[in-house]
């Protein structure tokens, strides 16, 4: 049918939210689940067999929002001072869309560059990074990344629907740049819908409440207020969410159990911090 066609045709990466905004905006009318349902269909079609030796070029243009990348650079940027340069970049144009020095590059300085760009642009498709420990685990020196074991980073960009790339070498990097240095038409970016990117860009720590109603959380003692769900929470798995600004938030499931704010002030529901 066209529209399997017309998928196998769009660039590589794409995610089923990115192939709809293209059909709506062709002037597509039906529903996301239908379109998901054949885009899934087409991705089972096996390809078929080649006739030879010569093949036919496909001609892809990758566009903005395709493919992020983020480095960080160690440098003394003023004399005496050392710090991290932390540069997200889109790799279609080398536009740097954040960019921000940070003592230590880490967890929280690479959450903070990819909401940048979500908030600057758009939600994009793919992250594409070098194998540092906070970007992924690699249980080997020298190995692959372990894509079934997710860092905190990693489980929020899945949280996303954002594929993540790790690079083996720096010729795949090279390569990657030289492929999308060319004029590009056209964006891959998609208009975020999702909730709040404080609760989807954070570190993510299951803790287990005690009977006496709370969890510890780096030497706190985090108390979770009775609410209208159930009168307590004794034994039930929770997370507790570590945002980029340093604030707090317990959740059990979807459902926001206490929060606070970036001065440690709790907000309602009332939390309350004991030593």
């Amino acid at each position: 049918m066209a529209l399997t066609e017309e998928y196998r045709r769009r660039p590589e990466g794409w995610s089923a939210k990115h192939f709809y905004a293209w059909y709506r905006r062709d002037g597509g009318r039906r529903s996301y689940t239908w379109v998901k349902s054949r885009r899934q269909d087409a991705e089972r079609v096996p390809k078929a067999k080649a006739r030879g030796v010569h093949r036919k070029r496909r001609n892809r243009s990758p566009w903005p929002g395709l493919k992020i990348h983020q480095d960080g650079s160690t440098h003394e940027w003023v004399p005496g001072q050392k710090w991290d340069l932390i540069v997200t970049m889109d790799n279609a144009t080398n536009k740097h869309y954040s960019m921000f020095f940070v003592a230590e590059e880490g967890t929280a300085s690479s959450l903070q560059g990819v909401r940048e760009v979500i908030e600057s642009r758009d939600l994009f498709s793919i992250f594409y990074s070098d194998r540092g420990s906070h970007y992924g685990y690699t249980p080997e020196a020298g190995g692959k990344v372990d894509k079934q074991n997710l860092t905190p980073f990693g489980r929020a960009l899945q949280r996303l629907g954002i594929g993540m790339i790790a690079a083996y070498s720096p010729e795949t990097r090279g390569r990657s740049e030289r492929m999308f240095r060319t004029h590009q038409e056209g964006s891959a970016f998609v208009g975020w819908i999702g909730g709040p990117l404080d609760d989807i860009l954070a570190e993510r720590f299951e803790r287990t409440v005690g009977d006496d109603n709370g969890v510890s959380f780096e030497g706190v003692k985090l108390q979770i207020p009775a609410d209208r769900h159930r009168c307590h929470y004794v034994k039930a798995k929770v997370n507790v969410l570590h945002r980029i600004d340093g604030s707090l938030a317990i959740f059990h499931g979807p459902r926001k159990l206490a929060d606070d704010d970036p001065d440690g002030q709790w907000r309602s529901p009332e939390l309350k911090a004991v030593a």
